[in-house]
């Protein structure tokens, strides 16, 4: 009867090591492991353009858990991939990322938009706004690798390039259309009303904001380097 009980202490023990082995979860708690009560990203969407790469980090509460490890996926892999906690921008478009986290499955989700990369070419318009801005992201100058770019729909028209004169910085946006309309004869010309928004984007952490102002393409200089034309995101 020894032997007989041995034998199926020893079953059990098999047992319980196959089932740790395949991934399965145990059930008993372990009372010196901190469970993760909740996990979230930071974001709800994020920007990228085609080949960049960049890691989403979770946030726990509690801050400190016994593991924080991730698994990551997506529906749209010709858009975003996900390799070693890295996000990799394929494509063109719109895809979500979603996150559970091994401890207590946890799960959240956020969009990437992925983007063309912002390009124009400025000879291409025959007429153009010019704006001379002071452009501040939280209340302080661009730095890093900011762009701020003017768009006509989701057409970039130009892209702000950061100048000084006599110890003033400023941004310049040479905003292009190639639509005009002529009026009656002896008249003044009158330049086609197009709707030109100014989008920020910071490479650095993936996020973009829109200016709430709208200017109205008509061909004028906007702001002047004593009184710049304020874009502040």
């Amino acid at each position: 009867m020894k032997a007989l009980h041995r034998r199926f202490n020893i079953l059990l023990i098999t047992l319980g090591a196959l089932v740790t082995s395949c991934g399965m979860i145990d059930m008993d708690t372990d009372e010196n492991v901190q469970q993760a009560y909740e996990m979230q990203l930071e974001n709800d969407t994020l920007y990228a353009v085609v080949g960049d790469s960049f890691m989403v980090r979770p946030v726990f509460t509690p801050e400190v858990v016994s593991n924080v490890e991730i698994f990551w996926y997506t529906d749209f892999d010709s858009i975003i991939r996900v390799m070693n906690d890295t996000v990799i921008a394929m494509g063109e478009g719109e895809a979500y990322l979603h996150a559970i986290s091994v401890q207590d499955r946890k799960e959240d989700s956020l969009l990437v938009v992925v983007m063309p990369g912002w390009r124009f070419d400025p000879y291409s318009w025959p007429y153009e706004t010019v704006v001379y801005a002071d452009v501040r992201y939280n209340g302080e100058p661009l730095s890093g690798n900011m762009m701020v770019g003017a768009f006509v729909g989701n057409e970039c028209r130009a892209i702000g390039e950061v100048k000084e004169w006599n110890g003033v910085r400023y941004t310049q946006f040479r905003i292009g259309s190639e639509l005009f309309n002529y009026s009656e004869p002896g008249e003044d010309e009158v330049y086609a009303s197009e709707t030109i928004r100014f989008m920020l984007y910071d490479p650095a952490t993936h996020l973009m904001r829109e200016h709430p102002e709208t200017l109205t393409f008509d061909g004028e200089a906007h702001g002047t380097l004593s009184n710049l034309y304020q874009l502040y995101f």
